[in-house]
């Protein structure tokens, strides 16, 4: 199964990136951003995200630190392997 080209959706603050599958989402809070693919794309890259701070369900970005951009790319990448390779359409 491939992926289909992602989107913005509006549908749900914040927005989400779907295809129609959700991908990934980004959400604003007052000190950090918040990152959130899946748990199990979370759970792939711990090693990586050792110093960072998260959650079972979001990696949090505070804007007082660099943006680590190249992780970010990475899991987004992982987390839409993951979706591709599902052989359900089940949203979440």
């Amino acid at each position: 199964m491939s992926l289909r080209p992602a989107t913005p959706s509006q549908r749900h603050p914040p927005p989400f990136f779907i295809e129609p599958r959700f991908l990934f989402t980004f959400s604003a809070h007052k000190a950090h951003c918040s990152f959130a693919p899946s748990s199990a794309a979370l759970k792939h890259f711990r090693r990586e995200l050792k110093g960072h701070q998260t959650t079972t369900n979001f990696l949090k970005l505070p804007y007082s630190e660099p943006l680590p951009e190249g992780l970010i790319r990475r899991i987004a990448a992982y987390q839409c392997l993951l979706v591709a390779t599902r052989k359900d359409d089940a949203f979440w």
